[in-house]
């Protein structure tokens, strides 16, 4: 974190009581040192999730590489636009993956947010507005730093070493289109194998659903 730890989670946490915008420059994500506006919304020990003003979804914000700026200082981040289709809600959208990501907290991860949808009734022809879940399409995944996500969703809850067997996927570097990842094993709570991989974005997402060959499928989450 920076040295100013103390100050910047001050500024965060005024901005969420206010409702303010914040003015940052991130040195990590897909486009590193550019500099955007967001909105925070929860302040976690190594990061923040904030609402970034150029996408609807969500985002996190890891300390070690968020500066607020002044601002005066012009916002070079450059959104991708997407189209957004319906999806399920983010519990249904993982249910049965290999891996398991916590809902709603990874929900930003996978481009799905709740939007406003505006719904025409045909008898009284007025409009109606109505939120839905979306996912962006194509979808914009992202990941941060210390992502970690475990083959079996109990391994959160119970005592380390109370699941036998399990595998984590944790995350080293994300990029826009790459994820530098390690895959490791666990049985009775001792590491025995490490893996380092980097996969395409999509490829990455596609194990999280998926697993990798010769993953056990008894370990696979249960959503």
């Amino acid at each position: 974190m920076p040295a100013d730890s103390a100050a910047l989670h001050d500024a965060i946490h005024a901005a969420i009581e206010d409702g303010e915008i914040l003015r940052i420059r991130y040195d990590a994500g897909s486009q590193p040192g550019t500099v955007r506006d967001v909105r925070p919304i929860v302040v976690m020990s190594d990061r923040m999730r904030a609402i970034d003003e150029s996408s609807v979804a969500p985002k996190a914000f890891l300390f070690a590489y968020l500066h607020i700026v002044d601002i005066t200082e012009p916002v070079t981040y450059v959104a991708r636009k997407s189209k957004r289709k319906r999806a399920p809600q983010p519990d249904k959208f993982v249910e049965g993956w290999a891996f398991h990501l916590p809902m709603p907290a990874f929900a930003a991860s996978l481009d799905l947010a709740r939007v406003a949808r505006i719904r025409v009734d045909l008898a009284t022809k007025k409009k109606k507005t109505f939120r839905e879940w979306t996912q962006g399409h194509p979808p914009q995944f992202s990941f941060e730093v210390g992502d970690i996500f475990y083959s079996d969703p109990s391994v959160r809850l119970l005592a380390w070493g109370a699941v036998p067997e399990f595998y984590a996927i944790q995350v080293d570097a994300s990029h826009e289109n790459t994820v530098q990842f390690r895959l490791i094993e666990f049985r009775r709570g001792a590491c025995v194998s490490v893996k380092a991989a980097t996969l395409a974005m999509n490829d990455f997402v596609t194990v999280l659903r998926d697993g990798l060959p010769g993953f056990a499928t008894e370990n696979r989450a249960s959503g």
